[in-house]
């Protein structure tokens, strides 16, 4: 069963980091940003730049994916992943 969308993966990742200030340090922002971006989350506003969730993605093992981290619009920033998502059921 996979994580529903209304799970925040920021506070997924946070938790895999360890702290917001942790995740801050990795990711070269202030610890105020991370808690931003909780609350834009959660006020259904986050919009992160891509090269972050890819980071994000990578360092927290694809716990938090990118399409975690833009349910709306991941297939128009990384159409690749697209076909990586999809597959066929054979009989």
């Amino acid at each position: 069963m996979g994580i529903a969308m209304t799970t925040n993966p920021i506070e997924i990742a946070v938790g895999i980091f360890g702290s917001q200030t942790a995740m801050a340090d990795r990711l070269g922002v202030k610890q105020q940003t991370i808690s931003n971006w909780i609350a834009s989350w959660n006020k259904g506003d986050l919009n992160l730049d891509a090269k972050l969730c890819y980071r994000i993605e990578v360092d927290t093992g694809g716990a938090v994916t990118r399409q975690m981290l833009h349910p709306a619009d991941w297939i128009a920033i990384w159409p690749e992943l697209a076909s990586a998502s999809s597959f066929q059921v054979t009989a």
